[in-house]
């Protein structure tokens, strides 16, 4: 007996035409509806933060705003284990929108400490603005009245410097910031005064027609040391081979006869050369001369140096020469000795191993010569501020970790020595 045949599937009820409508009327209806809440959201939530921007705009105004927020700075550079402040402020007056006067700012860490008194504080209004949508910083006052740096950091086992890639400055692009100092005092076994000080800073392109990319700019206007004056200009590139230059004036005081008034000497020293690569080298030079202001004379003061450096090996002086006449050393550094000194040296030195990576490996694996002849026409003993040696002929060799005399001939105050 044969299977019935299969029987047909049931027919699905039809969807009318106004049926599916609704439907796509419903579905429109919800999808403008979640749009609605999400633009109300975001709306919201820009409304919220405009808000916000401006609730901390019209408070950077207020008189309490920049101690506010040294003091919130404060707070959070503390330790939280131990709860120390490496940042102490007081005195603080001023808005953070435009300035304001810190009368004592200290830093402490590790050994480094940094104190600044009478610190004084503008920038334009549009300072903060600027630095969210420009990238730019433009400070129209940086001044201190005092500048306190002691190091009492322990010493490192000194290392080769990397050569860096870039000098470029993080995020930004533009950077004008002045800076004046009263008086500086640097503290590091003994104290080294500085000042007054008046400098201009700058980070970014060079004017239209001079060197293309990011440049540092420093301007030395005036610095006042040991009675000189002194004042620099320096430049160095932010990217590609990072060229360095740069010029130091200095106007200081020499010895002319005994008795006679001190000489004016002007000082004139150069650096020049680039920072990119391992064998970055570097050309320094100065020149000790008779100021302009003044007739010189046969018996005037003068001292030229020259020196090939590469700055990221352990030992930096690869070659250098010096020539003195009638030189007086307590006019260039405080506390040296009273001197008189001719003479000429030379020093060379053989090329760093590439894998001497440290001062002392360096110095264990190179050879240097030293040679030279110094006569002083003021000798005395140390107790009266002079120098107790008369004349000095020498050529010594440093090779393998050992110093080796050629020759040695110096005519101390009350003997010789020869070797």
């Amino acid at each position: 007996m044969s299977a019935p045949p299969p029987s047909p599937p049931p027919d699905r009820p039809a969807v009318s035409v106004g049926g599916r409508w609704r439907v796509a009327r419903t579905l429109l209806a919800l999808t403008a509806r979640a749009q609605g809440w999400l633009l109300g959201l975001l709306g919201g939530a820009l409304a919220l933060a405009l808000a916000l921007l401006l609730s901390a705009w019209f408070w950077s105004a207020s008189p309490q705003s920049l101690a506010q927020a040294l003091g919130w700075t404060a707070d959070w550079l503390a330790d939280p284990t131990t709860g120390q402040r490496p940042l102490t402020v007081e005195g603080v007056q001023g808005a953070l929108r435009t300035g304001g006067r810190v009368e004592r700012l200290l830093w402490r860490r590790n050994g480094l400490e940094v104190e600044v008194r009478g610190l004084a504080l503008r920038w334009p209004a549009d300072l903060w603005p600027a630095l969210l949508l420009r990238q730019t910083v433009a400070i129209d006052t940086l001044a201190a009245e005092h500048l306190r740096v002691h190091d009492q950091r322990p010493d490192r086992r000194p290392e080769a410097p990397t050569p860096p890639d870039r000098l470029t400055l993080p995020w930004l692009r533009q950077v004008a910031l002045p800076l004046h100092l009263d008086t500086l005092v640097w503290e590091d076994g003994s104290a080294v005064t500085v000042g007054p000080i008046d400098a201009h800073y700058r980070y970014g392109p060079l004017p239209t027609g001079t060197a293309p990319g990011l440049h540092h700019t420093l301007v030395l206007d005036r610095l006042a040391w040991s009675g000189g004056q002194y004042s620099l200009q320096a430049q160095v590139q932010a990217e590609g081979r990072l060229e360095l230059a740069a010029t130091l004036h200095g106007q200081l005081q020499g010895p002319h006869a005994d008795g006679a008034p001190p000489l004016p000497l002007q000082a004139r020293a150069t650096l020049q050369g680039q920072l990119a690569g391992a064998q970055a080298t570097l050309q320094a030079r100065l020149d000790i001369t008779p100021s302009l202001a003044r007739p010189s004379s046969p018996n005037a003061p003068q001292l030229q140096a020259h020196a090939t450096l590469h700055p990221w090996d352990p030992l930096p002086v690869r070659a250098g020469q010096l020539s003195l006449a009638r030189i007086d050393l307590a006019s260039l550094w405080p506390g040296a000795p009273t001197t008189l000194l001719d003479g000429d040296w030379a020093v060379h030195s053989s090329d760093t191993p590439p894998d001497a990576r440290s001062p002392g490996v360096a110095l264990a694996r190179i050879g240097w010569h030293l040679r030279g002849e110094l006569r002083n026409g003021r000798p005395g003993p140390l107790d009266r501020q002079r120098l107790p040696l008369e004349r000095l002929q020498t050529h010594l060799q440093w090779q393998a970790g050992d110093w080796h005399v050629h020759t040695l001939n110096a005519a101390l105050a009350g003997g010789t020595l020869q070797a």
